[in-house]
């Protein structure tokens, strides 16, 4: 079997051999159209670090000006490499995703696509040195250390707006300060990941938040008061948690939230259609195996139409629920076990 990565492969190899999209740098006014040395030593790097399997990377020589290397694309103006796309090549043998992005130091997303990084000692510092960074995608990559490690704490990621750290399996409680990693972050992704304990009060730091995933652990105490308090909200997964309390009615100001999912928890007490007054864009809703107590008003129209809506395992009474009717746009209903 073919194998594309080596076991001691170097950390540009690790950052490279991913989907990685990059925001092009404009670093001279050089009209003369030639590979830059920096990122030559880079790419040899990079070349060096693979089991040179793929007869392209043999024709990668220094004889050429590596502008003209296959699939390797420059800047016409300032000679800058901005491109490096294998996305015609198959990788049949190797658990890595094709390689796509930019070469020079102003990258903005950074996707190293399910390495584990458990193994590597230096991630972190190179991942740290990226002050430009936007778009952070660390999922499944056995992090299982890393929110309770001392590293955390000098993490820099002022300009980060998306950051996904699902399927890592962390297994400890959210430290105080995470949510103070960046202020103007956007996307957070934490699912799957068997957190435990409390949401830290630092979360209301995060005043541009529109995407959160906090599914699929063991999260516990009351979050919605928090939540209804981030007015950006577009996308709200909090499902497969141990949440409890009473869901108030202030989440229906959430007025931007298109998505909502807060079933497989333990809240309680009623839920009504003042919940969803304001929620005119909300497109899927899952309030599944719940003990709310459904109080909706039998002649309510909702202001939203919904594309998919979850109420499996819940108790909606000896009546279909009216207010369904309503919905045009349904593709998927789940009325199982209600």
């Amino acid at each position: 079997m073919m194998t594309i990565l080596t076991t001691q492969m170097s950390l540009i190899l690790l950052l490279f051999l991913s989907i990685t999209t990059f925001h092009k740098c404009m670093c001279s006014n050089h009209t003369v159209v030639r590979c830059n040395e920096k990122d030559l030593d880079i790419l040899l790097t990079f070349k060096h670090g693979i089991n040179n399997s793929l007869s392209m990377f043999s024709r990668w020589s220094t004889e050429k000006d590596c502008c003209v290397w296959e699939e390797v694309h420059c800047d016409n103006i300032i000679g800058r490499v901005t491109e490096i796309d294998l996305s015609t090549y198959f990788f049949e043998y190797a658990s890595v995703k094709v390689l796509k992005g930019e070469m020079n130091l102003c990258i903005l997303d950074l996707d190293l696509g399910g390495v584990d990084l458990h193994k590597e000692t230096n991630w972190f510092q190179v991942v740290n040195s990226l002050s430009s960074l936007l778009e952070l995608q660390l999922f499944d990559y056995n992090l299982n250390n890393f929110l309770i490690g001392t590293s955390i704490r000098y993490l820099n990621l002022s300009s980060l707006v998306t950051l996904n750290l699902d399927e890592n399996n962390f297994t400890s409680h959210l430290p105080n300060g995470f949510f103070n990693l960046t202020n103007d972050i956007t996307s957070l992704d934490l699912a799957l990941n068997n957190i435990y304990g409390e949401i830290p009060s630092s979360l209301l730091n995060l005043q541009n938040l529109r995407h959160l995933d906090l599914s699929n652990n063991q999260l516990q105490g009351s979050i919605i008061d928090r939540i209804s308090q981030l007015p950006n909200f577009q996308y709200l997964d909090i499902s497969a948690n141990m949440f409890s309390g009473l869901i108030p009615s202030t989440v229906g100001n959430l007025s931007s939230l298109k998505h909502l999912f807060i079933g497989s928890n333990n809240f309680s007490g009623e839920i009504s259609n003042l919940h969803f007054s304001n929620l005119s864009t909300l497109f899927s809703l899952d309030l599944s195996n719940s003990n709310f107590v459904f109080q909706f008003d039998l002649d309510w129209v909702p202001p939203f139409q919904l594309y998919q809506l979850s109420l499996r395992n819940t108790n909606q009474g000896p009546n279909f629920p009216f207010w369904i009717y309503t919905q045009k746009s349904l593709e998927m209903l789940d009325l199982s076990s209600s």
